[in-house]
């Protein structure tokens, strides 16, 4: 009955199917699927971000690249801090060495731009591989398409260097898996527990594997209240069995039980969560928010047209996913890939209607069968085009060239850095230049880069380890960068001698006009400060800006 049920809308498909004759061999193994070019575009996109709004923006990636070399060149996962002077030696939950581990070596060989390119592969994969999964769901090419392209548009406002974006083909896998053993492949969950192994090490969004287990044995047990058939019952225990393997296998980390308990009290934290821009609920006014809002409006029409096709499952999905991302502004690309699988169906059924009504005049119904003919033939062809040639070529070019410096054919392909507008490149060369080893105080989001640079002979005050630095700590931070009253109290207490600020802040404001502290350098992106016997350089005598190095 199951089985019979998820294989309606490929039947329909199928059966409305034009019969095109079949390609040649060597057409069928060398020109690309519409998976392809959907990979290549997606690949083409984020290969011409511009500058400082890249896979780069974002500092974190610093960190976990030297975090990576340091488990490689020890061949020990880090129990303690190794980062920063205000937190030395203090325990700390790398829980995404894995991640920290493959980036380094990437880094190794091909540089910022390999680690670029690994995250941009990665992202193409995931959504073509969402493609495909949406088109076995609902065999229409067209709407297959269009609710991936409106999934990676939506990921764009959370798309960085971090091992976030393996959470994303995690989840895609995960639900994917969960939906085939509701429709009838029993083997379908025992990679689960496999595939949580590989997560649990390498992004802390593993909590959203045990989650889909848990919805989807609820669709099991609601169905099984509906209907009282046994199959579902039968589902119902497989699905909690496999969710408490699963579970178990989450203590096969550095830090078992412990990392549970840390990520609990994390993300329990309300200041942290409150304070941290990436946990805020949407602002949908900001540029990008906008393609959430229409998968918002889609799963609302898509549940009252097609309820036909909404299975329980497909219900609880979009709830799901339409909570997660509205609760946090960074859910918003595992929301989209969520209500794209949930959604396929019912947008289908209204795609493919023929039926005129008093809510669809002719001229719509005439549209729509245009399409669905279009949409019939691109089917026959996607299935008879096998080979990917032309994106294994792509790909191959992009990873030499990421090898090479970014060159391929002494052509400069890409040149993936920390942005020197965004990031104190030319003043971190300064403190390089002069041997700066001293108590620096810098902002969370710059110290990323500054281990990147300057690590081991430079330790930070604060970065963005929000986790590991505290509730307490981090309020001491913000009430010293926002100038207000008691500013000083945390500099004096970790007897910071320097402040690498940005020229806007209040805390720089309140530095220029302090007695004790005076200005060593100074560039349009960062001013420098420093106070007592630290200070090796007049104020008098600024320097001027070094070229950036990258």
């Amino acid at each position: 009955m199951t089985q019979q049920l998820s294989s309606e809308a490929n039947t329909d498909s199928q059966t409305a199917a034009p019969s095109l004759p079949p390609k040649p061999l060597w057409v069928r193994w060398s020109l690309p699927s519409i998976t392809d070019v959907l990979f290549l575009c997606i690949l083409g996109t984020l290969l011409l971000r511009s500058e400082g709004t890249g896979l780069l923006a974002d500092a974190d990636t610093g960190w976990h690249i030297r975090n990576g070399e340091q488990i490689l060149a020890t061949h020990v996962v880090p129990l303690t801090d190794p980062f920063s002077y205000t937190r030395a030696g203090q325990p700390w939950f790398a829980w995404e060495w894995l991640y920290d581990v493959l980036v380094a070596a990437v880094h190794h060989f091909a540089g910022l731009n390999g680690v670029s390119m690994l995250t941009v592969l990665l992202v193409c994969s995931t959504f073509a591989l969402l493609f495909r999964f949406l088109l076995r769901r609902c065999g229409n090419i067209l709407v297959s398409a269009g609710l991936t392209m409106l999934a990676a548009a939506g990921s764009q406002m959370h798309l960085l260097a971090r091992p976030h974006v393996f959470s994303w083909l995690f989840t895609l896998l995960w639900a994917e898996l969960l939906i085939r053993f509701t429709e009838g492949d029993r083997k379908a969950i025992y990679w689960l527990p496999a595939l949580m192994l590989l997560w649990v090490n390498i992004h802390g969004g593993f909590i959203l594997g045990v989650a889909l287990t848990a919805l989807f044995a609820a669709g099991a047990f609601w169905r099984y209240l509906a209907a009282r058939d046994r199959t579902d019952l039968r589902q119902l225990w497989s699905l909690v069995a496999v969710g408490f393997a699963s579970l178990a296998v989450t203590l096969i980390t550095p830090y078992g039980y412990q990392l549970h308990i840390h990520v609990y009290r994390y993300l329990s934290s309300n200041y942290l969560m409150n304070r941290i821009q990436e946990f805020a609920s949407p602002n949908f006014h900001e540029a990008g928010i906008g393609y959430f809002e229409c998968f918002l409006l889609l799963a609302i029409a898509g549940a009252a047209l097609g309820w036909r096709r909404l299975r329980v499952n497909d219900l609880l999905l979009l709830l799901f996913a339409a909570h997660a991302g509205l609760y946090a502004g960074r859910n918003i690309p595992l929301a989209g890939i969520l209500i794209s699988l949930a959604l396929c169906r019912p947008l289908t059924e209204i795609f493919t209607s023929t039926t005129p009504t008093a809510e669809r005049p002719r001229f719509v119904t005439r549209f729509s069968s245009s399409c669905n003919a279009i949409a019939a033939e691109l089917a026959v062809l996607e299935a008879q085009l096998r080979g990917h040639f032309v994106v294994l070529l792509v790909v191959l070019a992009v990873c030499v060239a990421a090898c090479n410096g970014g060159r391929l054919f002494g052509r400069q392909l890409m040149d993936e850095q920390f942005s020197p507008t965004h990031f104190p490149v030319a003043a971190t060369q300064f403190l390089a230049a002069h041997h700066v080893q001293d108590r620096t105080f810098s902002t969370d989001s710059w110290s990323g880069y500054l281990i990147y640079r300057l690590y081991p002979g430079f330790k930070v005050l604060v970065d963005d380890r929000h986790d590991f630095y505290g509730d307490a700590f981090i309020q001491q931070y913000v009430t010293s960068v926002a100038g207000a009253p008691g500013w000083q109290k945390l500099l004096d207490e970790q007897h910071a001698n320097r402040a690498l600020l940005p020229p806007d802040f209040a805390l720089t404001s309140l530095l220029r006009q302090s007695p004790e502290w005076h200005v060593e350098y100074s560039d349009p992106v960062a001013v420098l400060f420093c106070r007592g016997d630290a200070c090796s350089t007049p104020a008098a005598a600024v320097p001027p800006a070094p070229t950036p190095a990258h």
